[in-house]
């Protein structure tokens, strides 16, 4: 999983901050905030998926529940997990920071593409083990968008710009399309990988998409995590674009990333 958008999107925010100052930044902060709160998209998903109840998978001793403002500490240790380096390379260069932290300040602020709302925790016999992030992605320039916003005031503008500087590295990669659920971050707690934890999160990302409205899942991997990927084939995903981008950082130094794609059999 990547966080390529995270930054990418700070380049028209910061444009702006630095031409209009930070009364109009407030202006547009408000008036993201509104935008978002109404949305017609956003507000569906969330509404019916915090109304899907905690669940028994199929998988023997799994259980899966909407993720909660609370599980801040373990939700920030998993999507760090699913990001390795990368996220580092983007938010840890920052002196006074640590990429830990933000990740929970993100995660506990509504209308970014990592906050609770759009989470679900995973649990092994009771113990709470994974977490998959995962959203339409016709709302995903929205939550890139704010995002942006929410990070400008956690790093300031000479912060921000300078993690703009690094975004020409990730190229033309497209993480999603407008047509499919897309799963952003999805991963487990290594003492409890190869247990069905993984493949339970990634069948509860179909019920969400298909309570979504959308027939397709899609998500991106890197070169470097094949075993994620022939588990991905196993179940049903193609791999649909490969993305090339030769960046010691990105995609963990592996060369690039697989965007792939399942489409759902009809419930």
């Amino acid at each position: 999983m990547t966080v390529t958008d995270f930054a990418k999107t700070l380049c028209p925010v910061v444009s702006l901050l630095a031409g209009c100052g930070f009364q109009l930044y407030n202006q547009l902060l408000f008036r993201s905030s509104r935008v978002t709160e109404r949305s017609a998209s956003v507000r569906a998903f969330l509404t019916t998926a915090s109304h899907i109840e905690p669940q028994t998978s199929p998988h023997p001793f799994v259980t899966i529940r909407p993720a909660r403002l609370e599980d801040a500490s373990l939700a920030a240790d998993l999507i760090y997990l699913s990001m390795g380096v990368e996220i580092d390379w983007l938010f840890g260069q920052e002196p006074g920071y640590s990429t830990r932290d933000i990740l929970i300040r993100l995660y506990q602020r509504k209308n970014n593409r990592i906050s609770y709302p759009y989470a679900c925790i995973a649990a092994w016999k009771g113990q709470e083990v994974g977490l998959l992030l995962a959203f339409p992605g016709r709302i995903l320039r929205r939550l890139e968008w704010r995002t942006g916003i929410q990070l400008v005031p956690i790093f300031g503008l000479g912060g921000a710009l300078r993690l703009v500087r690094r975004m020409p590295a990730y190229g033309d990669l497209v993480e999603t399309q407008a047509d499919e659920f897309y799963i952003s971050n999805l991963a487990v707690l290594p003492a409890f990988q190869g247990r069905g934890v993984g493949q339970a999160l990634l069948e509860h990302a179909e019920t969400l998409a298909r309570t979504a409205g959308l027939g397709k899942c899609s998500l991106i991997v890197s070169y470097a995590h094949e075993p994620a990927r022939r588990l991905y084939e196993k179940i049903g995903y193609q791999t649909v674009r490969m993305y090339d981008i030769p960046h010691h950082e990105i995609a963990e130094g592996s060369g690039g990333f697989h965007r792939m794609l399942k489409l759902l059999a009809a419930a």
